[in-house]
């Protein structure tokens, strides 16, 4: 294991510095010291395996940058390219003295003028404000007024692109499950019967389908993505998202599917009710 000696506020070589932040901002595995275990019991099963002042101290270090770092563990691609982005731009501005953190106000609002979404330089900015963490120096810029008036400065350019809407909803559905069954019926396709229960599944649930829906298995099994009964109610259990529990509050959209299946006649609804 890495072991980073942070120097707190002290200010660094601005390309010590940046080392120092790749260093840090790798993919880091969840500290797990505290599994099964209170906090005293933790405890002593740790300290049989700190021996030494020196390993007290760098457990120290790490378990510090663990408790800054563990609620991003899964989006640290996007810690790193939110702090690489404001280092490219301070590096561009020709800054070269001190370090790149903290920022100052001036650079933080100057920053912000490149940005077409409040909402992106919104996160950008907590990825910079959890670097500084990391690294022990100060975060009074981030809770600046003038912070505030940035972002609202960022919309009100009204720059950014506005996305069609790309929902799929029920007609749409109907008609990729009608498509996938006639696929069956007249060329014999097996795979289309599949692809219409993927679809189905990956609706009712909101399911992202490439790293969600398609992994799904049978049975309480684990893993990425799994599908079981239990106390009477169908639930899915995925790696990274809380599990999701289809309820007994399902047989009202149960009935509304019904009463739909006689307007359109289709199959598809019925499949939906099974």
């Amino acid at each position: 294991m890495c072991f980073v000696h942070l120097s707190g506020a002290a200010r660094q070589d601005r390309n010590s510095q940046r080392k120092e932040l790749e260093d840090v901002l790798k993919n880091r595995a969840a500290m797990k010291d505290a599994e099964g275990l209170g906090p005293r019991a933790a405890l002593k099963r740790k300290m049989q395996t700190l021996h030494s002042e020196e390993d007290k101290r760098l457990f120290v270090v790490q378990a510090r940058l663990d408790a800054i770092l563990g609620s991003c563990l899964g989006s640290m691609d996007s810690v790193r390219s939110g702090v690489r982005c404001y280092m490219a731009f301070v590096d561009n501005m020709g800054h070269r003295e001190g370090s790149y953190l903290p920022p100052s106000l001036d650079m933080v609002l100057t920053w912000s003028t490149f940005f077409r979404s409040e909402g992106t330089f919104s996160n950008y900015l907590g990825y910079v404000r959890t670097a500084c963490m990391t690294f022990g120096v100060a975060v009074d810029v981030f809770r600046e007024p003038a912070i505030r008036r940035c972002k609202e400065a960022i919309k009100k350019r009204c720059i950014a692109d506005q996305r069609p809407k790309m929902w799929i909803q029920m007609s749409m559905l109907v008609e990729m499950v009608n498509w996938c069954e006639l696929e069956h019926l007249v060329n014999g396709d097996e795979v289309a019967k599949m692809y219409a229960l993927l679809f189905v599944t990956t609706y009712v649930f909101l399911l992202r389908m490439p790293s969600e829906a398609i992994p799904i298995k049978a049975g309480k099994v684990g893993g990425q993505a799994c599908l079981y009964m239990e106390h009477g109610e169908l639930v899915l259990a995925l790696a990274k998202r809380y599990i999701f529990v289809l309820c007994r509050e399902c047989e009202q959209a149960i009935v509304v599917l019904q009463e739909k299946q006689k307007k359109w006649k289709h199959s598809a609804t019925r499949m939906l009710v099974q």
